[in-house]
């Protein structure tokens, strides 16, 4: 099973989650996920300090799982859109 493959599947069961993938030393994400891991500085400790529920899978496996009550996915999502907005508005206006 590809890396996209398994992205999506677990992405489809828990669309409120960020989903990482370790690889040797790193962590890898896609789409969404992988713009709001970038933002907060690809740092797993700033994830959990910033309340965001994540799985973390090596090859087929859950490895770790941490599911917060208040869960700020959606807040960062919100986030990392309008920045990309803001983002693509100060490239046009040059």
């Amino acid at each position: 099973m590809s890396l996209e493959n398994r992205y999506k599947f677990l992405k489809k069961m828990h669309p409120n989650i960020l989903i990482l993938i370790k690889q040797k030393d790193k962590y890898i994400s896609k789409e969404v996920d992988n713009m709001i891991f970038s933002y907060l500085n690809n740092d797993l400790n700033t994830i959990k300090k910033n309340k965001i529920s994540y799985i973390l899978m090596e090859n087929l496996d859950i490895i770790e799982k941490n599911l917060i009550k208040n869960n700020e996915y959606y807040k960062y999502k919100k986030i990392v859109f309008i920045s990309q907005v803001l983002s693509s508005a100060a490239i046009i206006k040059k």
